[in-house]
């Protein structure tokens, strides 16, 4: 009986590193955050735009130029939020502005208040609901886009939404640590 008690319990410290062993110089504790629409388009994309897009999808320099992006930023955040938030300064004080870049866009006529180290870019109304829809694939209640530096679409969050602003900070991680 002895004996048996000593295989089990030798088996029952050599199986946990054994494992862990094997995952340490065979495997990869790694995470990715692909890019949005590399083969296909949302389904009311080709139905409610007149335009044609390209896949992998990148978002136009035309559009994303008008709304200050700027490819020496690795990910640039547009906001579409009408008010402050608190989850701007999570984002602020978790990545500085070399790797992270957030531009909140406000339409032309609204009053709006800039918060501290967010660049703000005023835009036209029309025009901006066109942009949201046809170029960025935007859908409520969504109101923060994530682009990389090549102009391709990363996620969609809500400002308004604690889980949400969890995930965008844990892929903003993961994106910043993989680049």
């Amino acid at each position: 009986m002895n004996k048996l008690k000593a295989v089990v319990l030798l088996v029952a410290l050599l199986l946990p590193v054994s494992i862990f062993l094997f995952l340490k110089y065979f495997g990869k504790n790694e995470f990715q955050v692909e890019p949005l629409y590399e083969t296909e388009l949302p389904d009311w994309a080709s139905s409610e735009c007149a335009i044609s897009h390209i896949l992998p999808y990148q978002v136009p320099d035309s559009i994303l130029l008008g709304i200050g992006w700027n490819k020496s930023y690795r990910l640039t955040l547009f906001s579409f939020y009408a008010g402050a938030s608190p989850a701007y300064e999570r984002i602020m004080t978790n990545y500085p502005e070399q790797d992270v870049r957030l531009i909140n866009v406000v339409v032309r006529d609204q009053d709006f208040t800039p918060v501290r180290g967010l660049w703000t870019m005023p835009v036209d109304g029309e025009l901006l609901a066109e942009w949201k829809k046809c170029f960025l694939f935007m859908s409520e209640p969504n109101d923060l886009i994530l682009v990389d530096d090549e102009g391709r679409i990363r996620g969609y969050y809500q400002l308004d939404n604690r889980e949400e602003i969890d995930r965008l900070l844990m892929e903003l991680s993961i994106m910043l640590n993989r680049y």
